[in-house]
């Protein structure tokens, strides 16, 4: 299959051109990466324009439309952020009412702040045996439709970080209903139309638009991503004026060429995805042999629907941690780990994972399984949860105007007041704290734990924690 991006940006190797343009390398390869840089271009003669497509860029847009069979898909080149920024955008205006899920990333908390926007919360159902942020019930979401029919817009999270996926379908039904656009973040599912083995993408649920992170689970570079529009609902003028607004006017044609180059392999190398499949299945069929260290299976949790690529190892069955098996991972065998707490481990995967990568993992899981103490209940179960929230007192606009009135206090001083920034447990970037929420005992103890932990808080101002 022609690949218009990469296959033009190959060629300019081939071509005698004598640049007197950006970037200030001047394709001489003298700088950091010399044989990427001799790629490295924006907009030039015959290579077409992001903001503007009609030549190459505009050939494989409309290749991107048919293999995800979309009215129109974009390529983003600031992630899955910039997606969520211009989609919101598109579809609200300056105090519109708009419906989240609380476990939503923090640049859909970004595009409220910005656009004043009046939010209403939907809360994912808490699994309290593996210790992960669950589903959104429809009926949850069908009451909070009902007790606010002014919405805007809803935006959802599936799957979520830990590869748990929500009932699209019927959600976007009910919205439909209402006439209310359904803005879905799947920027953990862009593999999931490759097989028949992953859920079903967004994009054939009835999804308005479909934001997805082609860097996450493809084989493309990192800030590389895809906003897909499936429904007339939402005009695509308006979507492409944002994207005008918030990405930046020199996008990378070696992301470009890296998201498409990423895309087209996945649909042509039907075997690499079958074996990729198979080496999963393999894997959490071995790991049932494991004593102590749990991997959460689809076929052994209450939910919808489940990523099997997302290895999340539960560690709710021995006196050790997540902290602990993370660093056992790395001690022993060099495993670099997506993420860790307490209560669990992430280990993403892709078709780039090699059989031997599996091989090593479990081999690795056996030998620490076998270190692990069982016991009935671990005493550092929940303290890493991330789904406590604050009662909102204020919108976050409303907070937001007052900071420059904040003071910072200690935690233990925060109790009862109202937080006047984002303090969030990064990854996966989901907001512990909102402006103008409540600051509970609960989350301060959990912020505390977090800090004697190491985790990566982001938010926290000189330890301590800005209120109004």
């Amino acid at each position: 299959m022609r690949k218009p991006i990469y296959d033009k940006l190959i060629a300019l190797k081939e071509e005698n051109r004598i640049p007197f343009h950006m970037p200030g390398h001047m394709r001489k390869e003298k700088g950091a990466f010399p044989s990427v840089e001799a790629c490295d271009i924006t907009e030039i003669r015959d290579y077409d324009d992001l903001h503007r497509p009609e030549g190459i860029i505009r050939e494989s847009m409309d290749l991107m439309k048919q293999i995800y069979h979309t009215k129109e898909t974009w390529y983003l080149v600031g992630g899955s952020t910039l997606g969520i920024l211009s989609s919101i955008a598109a579809v609200c205006k300056t105090g519109d009412k708009i419906m989240i899920a609380r476990n939503c990333h923090k640049s859909v908390y970004h595009a409220i702040e910005l656009l004043r926007l009046k939010v209403v919360y939907c809360c994912p159902e808490y699994i309290e045996e593996h210790q992960i942020s669950g589903q959104i019930r429809v009926s949850d979401l069908s009451d909070q439709v009902r007790k606010h029919p002014d919405i805007r817009c809803v935006v959802l999270t599936s799957p979520t970080y830990e590869g748990v996926v929500s009932d699209i379908a019927s959600a976007s039904e009910i919205l439909h209903n209402y006439d209310i656009p359904l803005i879905v973040d799947e920027a953990h599912g862009a593999h999931f139309i490759f097989h028949h083995g992953f859920p079903k993408s967004a994009l054939e649920c009835g999804a308005d638009i479909v934001i997805q992170s082609t860097h996450k689970t493809l084989p493309a570079l990192t800030q590389t991503a895809l906003l897909h529009l499936c429904s007339e609902r939402i005009c695509p003028e308006d979507i492409s004026r944002m994207l005008d607004m918030f990405e930046t006017s020199s996008p990378s044609y070696l992301l470009l060429a890296s998201t498409e180059y990423s895309i087209v392999n996945m649909h042509e190398n039907v075997y690499d995805v079958d074996k990729h499949v198979d080496n999963l299945t393999f894997f959490r069929n071995r790991c049932r042999n494991l004593r102590n260290i749990y991997l959460i299976s689809p076929h052994n949790i209450d939910l919808f629907e489940y990523d099997c690529g997302k290895l999340v190892f539960s560690m709710n069955r021995c006196q050790e941690t997540g902290l602990f098996l993370s660093e056992q991972l790395w001690k022993i065998s060099g495993i670099d780990v997506e993420a860790a707490c307490s209560s669990y481990v992430i280990c993403m995967t892709s078709v780039c994972t090699l059989e031997s990568d599996f091989e090593k993992l479990y081999d690795t899981l056996k030998i620490i399984d076998g270190k692990c103490t069982p016991v009935k209940k671990n005493p550092h179960q929940g303290m890493d949860r991330y789904d406590v929230f604050g009662q909102k007192i204020m919108e976050i606009y409303e907070a937001s105007d007052h900071r420059r009135d904040s003071v910072t206090v200690s935690l233990p001083e925060s109790i009862k007041k109202v937080s006047a920034d984002y303090v969030s447990l990064y990854p996966p970037g989901i907001p512990l704290l909102v402006p103008g929420e409540v600051i509970e005992e609960d989350i301060v103890r959990r912020i505390a734990y977090f800090l004697e932990k190491g985790y990566n808080i982001t938010g926290m101002s000189s330890g301590g924690l800005r209120v109004l």
